[in-house]
């Protein structure tokens, strides 16, 4: 409703850290404080000229954006050659062009015409024979026991495969296929599919396994330090463990026990996390803190 927001800002950092393309959904167009035009002039001081109108009626002036992103695509243009979906699906797996499109996901508008040009634009990956994941989270179910979430980027996973991560060799007990809170245990995951796996007990956000090798780097570190005080009647080394199951959830926490004055310290980055934090130490074991 007020534009590009920082939150944004880094967002779209990380993604041209990482080198993932992207597509833009404005969302919340019903009620929206600026225009589209607006929009796109926030969007394009942030991005670029990368950054193309897609919902837009108008194709020729659609066409002339996303040509002025690649000099041989910009010559076709001039000498009255159509842009192609094949021209468009390239910039666009190469960080070149990054397709908007507008709408409003609580009414359901735009949504269509979004789904569509994902399956129209996105070229899809050939994944290789040898087997590879990257886990991109971690959660715990309600009997405690550890989540990872992963994507399968060669190869198959399949139910009792031993894998090897960070020089550790585990078992996969359990494959599973989430819905929401619900899931359905598979067999097996191939490449470009993305599913639970139970039996690792000392993954972490970040790690790969079979040729994905070690975790990649992080991009941002948290920098602000906090002491976390407990109420009276709770022992910070019965808490400790607790707190170290988010930290495994979240790769931008970093717990520590001070020995010396028998303490919890987390490192964050920012006001907005440690309420995040706290909320979550709330809803997650009734315990009120004070960070």
């Amino acid at each position: 409703t007020d534009g590009v927001q920082a939150h944004t800002r880094t967002l779209w950092r990380l993604l041209k850290a990482y080198g993932v393309p992207t597509f833009v959904f404005v969302t919340k167009m019903d009620y929206a404080r600026l225009s589209r035009d607006e929009i796109m002039a926030d969007l394009r001081q942030l991005c670029g000229e990368s950054c193309v109108d897609f919902s837009s009626a108008d194709i020729s002036v659609r066409d002339e954006n996303i040509a002025v992103n690649d000099e041989a695509l910009l010559e076709k243009f001039l000498e009255g050659e159509e842009i192609t979906e094949d021209d468009i699906s390239v910039l666009i797996s190469k960080g070149s062009l990054c397709p908007c499109f507008f709408g409003s996901g609580l009414k359901s508008e735009g949504v269509d015409v979004f789904l569509n040009a994902l399956s129209r634009y996105i070229i899809v990956k050939d994944y290789p024979n040898d087997f590879g994941a990257r886990v991109f989270k971690i959660s715990h179910d309600s009997k405690g026991e550890k989540l990872a979430h992963i994507k399968v980027t060669g190869g198959c996973l399949k139910v009792k495969d031993t894998v090897t991560y960070n020089g550790k060799t585990e078992k996969i007990n359990n494959v599973r296929v989430y819905s929401g809170s619900k899931f359905e245990s598979v067999d097996e995951m191939s490449a470009g599919g993305t599913c639970v796996v139970t039996g690792l007990s000392d993954i972490r956000c970040g790690d790969g396994l079979g040729f994905e090798g070690a975790s990649k780097s992080v991009f941002l570190e948290p920098v602000m330090n906090y002491r976390v005080v407990l109420p009276e009647d709770v022992d910070s080394k019965v808490f400790l463990p607790k707190l170290r199951q988010i930290e495994d959830e979240d790769p931008q926490l970093r717990v520590s026990w001070n020995s010396f004055l028998q303490e919890i310290n987390v490192s964050l980055m920012g006001d907005v996390q440690t309420e995040i934090l706290r909320s979550l130490i709330k809803e997650r074991f009734d315990i009120d803190v004070i960070i």
